[in-house]
């Protein structure tokens, strides 16, 4: 299905065209229909300009879609159209393109139509060239290359109906591209101009989104999934999507912290603050993991000034969550006695002499009774005690992970991203599920397993420190991170395995002041050899249920290797 750049996209899932819903998005528009219709409806700064976009009576029978970007074969009057639906990643532009096949000279036209301004049938509007152009709040433009000759009728309650025939190709392949544009007319006609870049736009719109977080593990399906995933947290909270509940918007900034997306995590403390009652612990938890991760301290700080003025309500849990991570955000920022207060609050006893256990470390008080808790026990607890009820599936794998059972934390994760991906029952790529509209949060959570689940990352930057504590499955012998982030310093992770010996790679790429990293893998077996950098390491070993626990720390002051090799005879990499 070749069309605009005539590129395979990065991030692809293809496939049979079914019934279920798809939606293309970037930081500014939108596009949401199902597979074997038409567009549905077209958002642009947040507010529907056009829906009902499609050819008349026209069928979809195949399918490509990536997070921007949509291909597709549709059958109409006995010969076959090629179709692409581009949503431009963070301009106000969606373009449309037919693709009609040669020799199709005896088939009739089809007709292509497109509502505009829904519910604004009295708007002022003109047709020119080709374009059409409609005045309202905000103008829409719709524009066409070649220009097409449209029929406009008024329907009351819809909105412009736009009607052209496509006519029937002879000895060449012609092509039909429309462009659809709206809002303020200096935006409009920069996103008009851009046009005559779609080539660009679609690498862009079929990559996973412009960050420095990658993952590399050597199995596409994996690498695309977490591509996908990202994309749809970082569009939706760019966007401003309109969140089901704060406890999704929360979610879907915490999935951005892992992906190291600060300003996306920023952009769902601000959401989260506007729906949020007065002394909310989700608004608290979430700015004081961007100060943990970023290192600024002013979301923690604004935090503060919040639960000095309401104290915390709802779950004792995640109050006590709240109140920690906060502590250990304002360590520095705000005096002794106010850190020892929160600490009190959140009746945290202070480690051996007089430390504080790092962030995401201790006990659990309680046993959780609904996701929202159980998000906060996993941040606390680390999953050391099995809660009480139903573990949502997104997050079972974090717990699995955290207690050390990697073949279980793997195959729920892997399990996860097979449901976002896969075209039913709710559209590939979209982690929705039947009881919300919006699967950015259940997305977020496929990122924040990955990293603070399964690589248990988790950094404390106004300390400078992180903690690495792994649980990676036996015959997993490649995976690479880039991207994880501990205040202004990012970090690239090569893990390899070969046999009974584990390379663990760590770069740090960016940043001034290097971090003390505390690395806590697990290992299979007991081990013979430790090594940094070709050096013999001292390292404490726990025995635990599914293996070994390692713990030493050191400065990431530069590349750092370190070598763990397992005792004879130990299991190898099919183990598991």
């Amino acid at each position: 299905m070749p069309g605009l750049g005539e590129g395979v996209p990065e991030l692809l899932e293809a496939g049979v065209a079914d019934d279920a819903p798809f939606m293309v998005e970037g930081t500014v528009a939108s596009a949401a229909g199902r597979e074997r219709g038409g567009l549905s409806s077209i958002w642009i700064g947040g507010a529907v300009v056009a829906h009902d976009l499609g050819v008349v009576d026209s069928v979809a029978v195949n399918v490509m879609v990536s997070p921007g970007l949509m291909r597709r074969e549709l059958v109409v009057a006995g010969r076959t159209l090629g179709e692409t639906v581009l949503v431009a990643p963070t301009l106000p532009l969606l373009a449309y393109q037919l693709r009609v096949p040669p020799n199709g000279a005896n088939s009739p036209p089809s007709t292509l139509t497109v509502t505009l301004l829904p519910g604004a049938s009295s708007g002022r509007f003109r047709v020119t060239d080709g374009s059409i152009v409609v005045d309202g709040d905000a103008q829409t433009v719709l524009t066409t290359t070649p220009p097409l000759e449209w029929s406009i009728e008024q329907s009351p309650g819809r909105g412009l109906v736009a009607r052209a025939e496509i006519p029937p190709s002879t000895e060449v392949p012609l092509s039909y591209t429309v462009l659809i544009s709206a809002g303020e007319d200096v935006r409009v006609r920069t996103a008009l101009r851009a046009g005559a870049h779609l080539a660009a736009h679609e690498r862009r719109a079929t990559s996973p989104p412009d960050s420095d977080f990658e993952v590399r593990s050597g199995h596409p399906t994996i690498d695309d999934a977490v591509g996908w995933a990202h994309s749809r947290v970082s569009t939706a909270l760019h966007r401003a999507e309109q969140p089901s509940s704060i406890d999704e918007l929360v979610v879907t900034g915490l999935g951005a912290l892992a992906a190291a997306d600060i300003d996306a995590a920023h952009e769902a403390l601000t959401a989260a603050r506007e729906i949020a009652a007065p002394g909310d612990p989700l608004p608290v938890l979430l700015a004081a993991r961007i100060t943990l991760t970023g290192g600024d301290t002013r979301p923690a700080e604004r935090a503060l000034e919040d639960v000095q003025a309401h104290p915390l309500e709802g779950d004792g849990l995640l109050r006590a969550e709240s109140l920690r991570s906060l502590a250990d955000a304002v360590a520095y920022a705000a005096s002794d006695d106010v850190v020892a207060r929160l600490r009190e609050v959140a009746s945290i006893r202070p480690a051996a002499g007089g430390g504080v256990k790092l962030p995401m470390a201790g006990q659990a008080l309680v046993d959780p009774g609904d996701p929202t808790d159980l998000i906060a026990w996993l941040l606390a607890s680390g999953g050391g005690r099995e809660p009480t009820g139903r573990i949502p599936d997104p997050l079972a794998a974090w717990v699995a992970s955290r207690q050390g059972n990697a073949l279980e934390a793997w195959q729920l994760w892997r399990g996860t991203l097979d449901l976002g991906l896969g075209a039913h029952p709710h559209g590939r790529g979209s982690w929705d599920d039947a009881a919300a509209t919006s699967g950015r949060a259940g997305a977020g959570l496929v990122i924040a397993t990955l990293v603070h689940g399964i690589l248990g990352w988790h950094p404390d930057a106004p300390m400078g420190r992180a903690t690495f504590s792994p649980v990676l499955l036996g015959h997993l012998t490649k995976l690479d991170i880039e991207g994880l982030l501990v205040g202004d310093v990012r970090i690239d992770l090569a893990y390899r395995r070969e046999g009974s010996t584990i390379r663990y790679a760590l770069n740090p790429r960016s940043g001034k002041a290097p971090p003390l990293l505390v690395f806590s893998p697990l290992v299979p077996g007991p081990v013979q050899e430790v090594s940094m950098d070709g050096q013999a390491v001292e390292a404490d070993a726990a025995v635990q249920d599914h293996g070994h626990r390692l713990s030493f720390q050191f400065a990431l002051d530069r590349p750092r290797e370190v070598l763990i090799r397992l005792a004879e005879g130990e299991p190898g990499p099919d183990s598991h």
